[in-house]
């Protein structure tokens, strides 16, 4: 049956929908996945080593292309569990889903797909970097389901998919990482979460419990000692890291 001329502006709106669903605005988390590739440039790159690197950066931005559709599919199954609850939020009733602009079977739809894609195409390119995408996804189910809900695991969870990046972009050059740059990426990640946390409970004062109910456990200086001692931890990591590279140069 043809289109009739009202299926374009339909359409338009379902597709407008499901990019918002798929949070375009935080879809730059995902470049933490080239960090083993300029964590391994050394002095002793060459011109011959240039078609490597290229195709090393062809395959990470394959890998960045699935972990996008992959976090689409989180998002997008984190918005059908609180569709009930997103309506009653004065912000996030404006969700495609919660408003009804993203049809829920559509939204499951989308979901599955989009983390079928990512899935599949991650073992096909890496069967290791497959195994670190399926972590993520089963650690983001587990968030969305029970762990957003319980104080400070939410905040490491969040944390851990930043260094899931980190392995995922490692699995996928096969080379051998230095345990410190995940602990320095940890530590980094972890400060970030604590900033947003901190944010959200600045900006909305009493009525942050609302946007999220694990922010009515929190204050403002609980947060300020953490994000100072996970701040400070990280750049002692991180000079210890860079203070014992085994490829420094020499100190002459």
């Amino acid at each position: 049956m043809a289109n009739t001329p009202n299926d374009a502006p339909r359409l338009a709106a379902i597709g407008k929908a499901l990019l918002q669903s798929a949070r375009p605005t935080q879809w730059y988390k995902n470049f933490v996945i080239y960090t083993a590739f300029f964590f391994t440039l050394n002095e002793a790159w060459t011109l011959a080593d240039l078609p490597v690197a290229a195709t090393l950066l062809a395959r990470l931005t394959l890998a960045l292309v699935l972990f996008i559709l992959l976090a689409t599919a989180v998002y997008l199954l984190n918005d059908i569990i609180d569709a009930e609850s997103d309506r009653l939020h004065p912000r996030k009733r404006r969700r495609p889903v919660a408003s009804g602009r993203l049809p829920l079977p559509l939204a499951w739809t989308a979901a599955a797909l989009s983390a079928a894609a990512a899935l599949i195409g991650a073992y096909l390119i890496s069967p290791p970097f497959a195994t670190v995408a399926c972590a993520y996804a089963l650690i983001n189910i587990a968030y969305s389901l029970l762990l957003k809900r319980i104080v400070l695991v939410d905040i490491f969870v969040i944390s851990s998919g930043m260094v899931l990046r980190v392995i995922a972009g490692a699995a996928i050059m096969q080379v051998p990482i230095s345990p410190w740059l995940y602990l320095c990426a940890a530590l980094v990640a972890l400060m970030l979460t604590l900033v947003k946390r901190r944010s959200q409970l600045a900006v909305n004062g009493d009525l942050a419990v609302r946007q999220r109910a694990t922010l009515g456990s929190y204050t403002l200086a609980s947060l300020n000692q953490l994000i100072d001692i996970t701040a400070a931890t990280a750049l002692i990591a991180y000079s210890l890291y860079t203070f014992t590279a085994p490829n420094l140069p020499p100190n002459n």
